[in-house]
């Protein structure tokens, strides 16, 4: 028994030291951490040196069960189905970052990252406000790449360690933004190795910059940043972000205006500050996107948070052309567990949890938008599309789960099944949250509409219920013998009557009365908490809207005998009951609940007219032929409704200068959706410029801003002044016939987001580019460019372009594409241009090249046929090419149909069908039957070598 005890205790080293050095390492791993989170830098978490030491051992072993699951975990990762991130760090590197978190975290280092096929250089930190960004194994990284080297198409990303057992609260909230129309960041979920070395599962987050708009097609502008908490808060004083301007940063500006400029900001805040007020709602509702924060309300609702707040999370992005602010979405932590509906936190319709929020749920513009969103989600079936795709992912993790060694949240190490069952609980949490929000806001089962016949031409009804009625029908014994007029009136706060006309939307059927107006309930604010974490106690109380309808009329009305209202979305009327005892009641905070409609007569304009200053028109307008409008210096007329300019070949419409050798006049511009379907016909514009104020810039002296299905033919434009443009187009839809531009100071067209036709026009001398194209989609055709200092064609960010018919002489360029714009050139004539077609890559954000396929076309006493950078691509088919050049193949294609140097320029190789891919569904039949695939060139050109 000694001896057995002896040899025991001889080989005991075999355990015990094994043992003790894992003592050590988890001893001095424990206290380490609890030194840096507990003593030197306190954290919100507990990391007391129990909580820290049992963590660490947890952690060990969790470590050791992720070794033994797989040798090659790297490699099974492959199977996992999702992107993996592979990162690089010298020693130095992160020892410079761990030197003394968190601080020490926050400085970019030198490292690398593997992607696109090869390890390129980029810099890393760490990221984020709290310990659980940098507090534990798994630390959330900020990765930025060089300009040239961009990954899936962002310079700047976000890695960020889950927070949540779930994991997926802001993955998933992202994806339903998508689902909702909101700009939002690129997000998905990868696996992240640094130095090969597998650091688990990460939600990869875009971070905000000018790409972020660009990727929702919005025009370049200010992005402001509303964060006062962790290390961004002020220390002294209160952090309230909607008091100051001061208090916010700019992630994204627009070059046109003071980088340094806060105004759109400051104007947002004041109208926040004052929004009790009906004339500040109406400006609220001109300022602000009620559309896109409509949608941003509900997906608060729908993620079930209030994590944004006064004091943080806030994203806002100002379009100077729409002159309108829109949210973004930023970290809303959807579905978190302490928001959830539960019996101490039940289920909440609204959230309103700022200053900005209140202001907004004062208007019913606002609220209607709202509604109109939920709707929208909910038939179009988007909450089915969504659950299935989250589904589909969480059924996809459990491999990646069981390779992550760093499974943590709240200073407790998870299994994988832990975190998998955490999942499938948030699913089912979301889906019965869907559930909840669909029968409030669309099924709206307590809803009904009560009448009461108060006197002739005078019924009161009563609308209660979340969704609102968007039309309410009189119905009268008798027909009624004609055209009548009609307000709506209710009651304020005090007890103020306010009525508005809406004689407009009024229709008279038979022997019905119809408004045609949205109505809703008295939403009464309840807010007991304005700042802190209980702020899912604000809401609305639902109570009953009344409403008086108001008809005046020069005959007998008759008998009223009932009254029908249709629900927001319903197909049938429903028959309102009577209620003789209804009584008025106020409609408490909410302004502007009935949206006027009166009868308005298009303004006519006629003979000579003189415009000085600014002139805005609020409805349509209608300009004769023959009319002759002289402006004076800065002279500017804005239509906010529909144009129409209908000159004839002998009597035009001019807009010309009011004196000879005056100082420009600004611009003439049409904006809004109420000017969709303007038109324009045989004008001449002379002499004007731009138009540039705080909030808005109109950059050409024929602007259109947010116009779809406008016509311009037959018109001129000519010599601009000042400014960049002669015609701006932006997020519009516009077609030029026959039109004329001629010595514009820089670019003629410039077209911006849009879907612009340029037909049988004539460009002559254009200062800068002929037509400037940016992320548009654009038909050229029987189009003459002549003489453009700068491009004939410029192609740029994204572009679409279709090019049949048209001739480019005498250009500096006559084509150039670039930033993944793609132009198709089919029968055109390239001739004495300095370079024919240039192709490369000039903004780095869009991640590539220029791209232009060429059919049938020639080539002609050019100094430069075609040129393409390493990013870009040209292809050549069936053309001429009048000289030998030098070019690399890999970057430009000659096909073989492509005769060089020869004599037989207009004779085609072989007659083809049209490559489908080259036609978009929007391009019309007219424009490819223009299409000639019998011959090479245009037909607008029988110069020099055309023969």
């Amino acid at each position: 028994m000694k001896r057995k005890l002896q040899r025991i205790w001889r080989w005991s080293w075999v355990v015990t030291l094994p043992l003790a050095i894992v003592l050590v390492i988890w001893g001095k791993a424990t206290y380490e951490r609890w030194a840096t989170f507990q003593v030197r830098h306190a954290t919100s978490e507990d990391f007391s040196l129990l909580k820290v030491g049992a963590m660490q051992a947890e952690h060990m072993l969790r470590e050791g069960q992720v070794q033994l699951v797989s040798r090659s975990k790297i490699r099974d990762l492959e199977q996992s189905g999702l992107d993996t991130v592979h990162l690089y760090l010298d020693r130095n590197g992160q020892q410079s970052l761990d030197a003394s978190l968190p601080h020490s975290g926050f400085e970019y280092v030198k490292g690398g990252m593997f992607y696109d096929g090869q390890r390129r250089k980029v810099k890393l930190r760490y990221r984020g406000d709290n310990v659980y960004h940098w507090g534990y194994w798994k630390k959330s990284w900020r990765v930025k790449t060089s300009r040239d080297d961009l990954y899936k198409g962002m310079r700047q990303f976000n890695l960020v360690a889950p927070r949540t057992p779930e994991i997926l609260n802001n993955y998933l909230a992202y994806r339903l933004a998508s689902y909702m129309g909101l700009i939002a960041p690129y997000s998905e979920i990868v696996n992240v190795t640094l130095n090969g070395e597998l650091l688990g599962v990460y939600v990869l987050t875009e971070q905000l910059a000018e790409t972020t708009i660009r990727r929702f097609d919005c025009m370049p502008g200010d992005v402001y940043s509303g964060e006062l908490v962790g290390m961004d808060a002020y220390q002294g004083i209160g952090n309230e972000l909607f008091n100051a301007a001061s208090a916010w940063s700019k992630v994204a500006i627009n070059n046109h205006f003071e980088e340094n400029s806060m105004t759109p900001l400051r104007r947002l805040l004041e109208l926040v500050k004052h929004s009790d007020s009906a004339e500040v709602q109406d400006q609220i509702s001109e300022f602000v996107d009620l559309e896109a924060f409509g949608r941003f309300s509900a997906l608060e609702t729908l993620v079930c948070t209030v994590h944004i707040d006064d004091v943080h999370n806030w994203r806002l992005y100002y379009d100077p052309w729409a002159t309108q602010m829109k949210p973004i979405v930023w970290d809303p932590v959807g579905w978190h567990r302490t928001m959830v509906p539960r019996p101490a936190t039940p289920y909440r319709p609204d959230v309103i949890s700022s200053p900005m929020h209140i202001a907004l749920f004062r208007n019913a513009e606002f609220l209607r938008a709202r509604e109109k969103a939920f709707e929208e989600f909910f038939r179009a079936g988007n909450d089915k599309a969504f659950l299935a795709e989250a589904r589909h992912l969480v059924d996809s993790l459990p491999l990646a789960l069981r390779h992550d060694p760093n499974l943590v949240a709240e200073l407790e190490i998870l299994s994988p099944e832990e975190v998998k069952g955490a999942m499938d609980q948030l699913l089912s949490t979301i889906e019965g949250l869907f559930e909840m929000v669909r029968g409030t806001y669309v099924d709206d089962r307590g809803a009904r509409v009560q009448y009461r016949d108060v006197s002739q031409g005078v019924v009161a009804v009563e609308v209660t219920g979340r969704r609102s009625v968007e039309q309410i029908a009189l119905t009268y014994d008798r027909t009624v013998g004609g055209p009548v007029r009609s307000a709506v009136r209710w009651y304020d706060n005090d007890g103020q009557p306010v009525s508005v006309d809406v004689t407009g939307s009024t229709q008279v059927i038979g022997n019905r009365i119809v408004f045609e107006r949205e109505f809703i309930a008295h939403l009464r604010e309840n807010l007991p908490v304005l700042k802190g974490t209980d702020m899912w106690k604000n809401g609305l109380v639902v109570e009953p809207g009344y409403y008086e309808l108001l008809v005046q009329a020069d005959f007998d009305l008759g008998s009223l005998q009932g009254v029908q209202c249709k629900r927001s979305g319903a197909e049938e009327w429903k028959l309102a009951t009577v209620q003789p005892n209804m009584q008025p009641t106020g409609m408490g905070k909410v302004r502007n609940l009935i949206v006027p409609s009166p009868v308005v007569t298009p303004e006519v304009w006629s003979g000579e007219r003189e415009i000085s200053g600014s002139v805005v028109i609020e409805g349509d307008l209608t300009i004769l032929p023959g009319t002759d409008i002289r402006l004076h210096p800065e002279a500017n007329v804005l239509v906010l409704g529909r144009l129409s300019a209908e000159g004839t070949e002998k009597e035009p419409i001019t807009f010309m200068p009011a004196n000879e050798g005056q100082d420009p006049w600004g611009v003439v511009a049409v904006k809004g959706k109420e000017a969709n379907g303007s038109r324009l016909k045989f004008c001449h514009f002379k002499s004007g410029s731009g138009w540039k104020m705080e909030l808005a810039e109109y950059s050409a002296m024929f602007s259109v801003h947010s116009v779809q299905d406008i016509l311009v033919e037959d018109c001129t434009f000519e010599e601009s002044k000042v400014v960049d443009d002669m015609v701006h187009i932006v997020y519009s839809n516009a077609d030029f016939v026959r039109c004329k531009f001629i010595r514009s100071l820089s670019d003629a067209l410039d077209a911006d987001i849009s879907t612009v036709v340029v037909e049988d026009c004539v460009f002559v001398q254009s200062g800068g580019d002929a037509v400037d194209l940016m992320t548009t989609e654009a038909t050229i055709v029987g189009t003459i460019l002549d003489g453009s200092t700068d491009k004939g064609i410029s192609s740029g960010e994204n572009s679409r372009v279709l090019v049949i018919d048209t001739l480019f002489h005498d250009c500096e360029i006559g084509i150039q594409a670039k930033d993944r714009s793609q132009v198709s050139v089919f029968n055109s004539d390239f001739v004495a241009c300095r370079m024919a077609i240039d192709a490369y890559k000039k903004n780095y954000q869009y991640g590539g090249g220029g791209f232009a396929y060429v059919h049938k076309s020639r080539f002609l006493s050019n100094e430069l046929p075609l040129r393409a950078d390493a990013n870009s691509k040209l292809s050549v088919e069936d053309s001429y090419v009048d000289s030998a050049f030098d070019f690399r193949p890999k970057r430009i294609l000659l096909q073989s149909t492509v005769d060089v140097g020869t004599n037989a320029p207009a004779r085609v190789k072989f007659v083809s069908p049209l490559p489908g891919e080259v036609f978009r569904k929007h391009v019309e039949p007219r424009f490819m039957q223009r299409v000639r695939q019998d011959t090479r060139g245009s037909s607008l050109y029988s110069g020099k070598g055309a023969d």
